[in-house]
């Protein structure tokens, strides 16, 4: 069912969840029919993950050989008027395939692979749409956990949007899922990876490995993706053990709570803005 407007796509989905939850429930129960519904309902927006990836490439060469790249977008009529992908296209069309040029090439054609895949994800996928998660039911991570929270806070559930960064083809990139309490207990529920695991794109997880999980069940579920939070969002997490705890300075719960990878850059978030 496409509802065209934001608010009454959020007010449905409220209303559709309305019909299933009842005060009755534990909290554990509540989470898992909105994580359920989350599932069931939304899809993961590759062609945006593959954009992002796509112009970590991008900047890495413009980074390393900006000098040289330079003396091809001189040749490239109206190349300010191109998109990302558009101008890896004929970049590399200039550039001599030598294997002085080997590296160069190697970066842009992993950016130009990743452009060509986000085009083909919007033009294979059923319905697509950018836009309102609520409205499309396409999304990526941060959508999920802005949405996530919002709907648990109109049940009266504890839960904050959370984010840091994740290792994807290898690239860290920027990642957002959920901090929950249940059971005065600190528990994490990541949407887009549990998204992943049931369309195949995390073959060895099953979607409710990222239910309800503490912080090292997490890590193992990643399988080596070297998940790592931002310092504000450590702090709501501590603010959360706080509030279950205000009689305890030390908060509560999941206190090993650790950043896992090393060497990696921090995102800023106009670094992974788009065209």
């Amino acid at each position: 069912m496409e509802i065209k407007d934001s608010k009454k796509a959020k007010d449905f989905t409220i209303d559709r969840l309305k019909e299933e939850i009842t005060d009755d429930m534990t909290d554990k129960q509540k989470y898992k029919i909105i994580f359920d519904y989350f599932v069931n309902t939304y899809k993961y927006d590759y062609s945006i993950l593959d954009q992002q990836k796509a112009f970590d490439y991008l900047q890495k060469a413009f980074s390393t050989y900006r000098n040289v790249l330079r003396t091809y977008i001189k040749n490239i009529d109206n190349y300010d008027k191109l998109s990302n992908f558009e101008r890896t296209e004929k970049i590399m069309e200039q550039i001599p395939r030598n294997e002085e040029n080997k590296e160069i090439l190697e970066i842009m054609e992993k950016a130009y692979k990743y452009y060509f895949s986000a085009q083909q994800f919007e033009n294979s996928s059923e319905n697509y749409k950018y836009g309102n998660l609520f409205e499309t039911h396409y999304g990526i991570c941060q959508n999920f956990s802005l949405a996530f929270k919002e709907i648990c806070d109109e049940f009266g559930l504890p839960c904050e949007s959370i984010g840091g960064q994740i290792l994807s083809d290898g690239i860290n990139l920027g990642h957002a899922w959920n901090v929950i309490a249940i059971d005065e207990e600190i528990r994490f529920i990541d949407i887009s990876s549990a998204l992943h695991s049931k369309d195949g794109t995390y073959p060895n997880n099953k979607p409710e490995d990222f239910f309800n999980v503490n912080w090292q069940q997490l890590v193992i579920a990643d399988n080596g993706k070297n998940r790592a939070l931002t310092e504000a969002s450590k702090e709501k997490i501590e603010e959360m053990k706080r509030k279950m705890h205000p009689f305890n300075p030390n908060g509560g719960g999941d206190t090993a709570i650790q950043n896992t990878p090393k060497d990696t850059k921090n995102l800023d978030s106009k670094e992974l803005e788009l065209d």
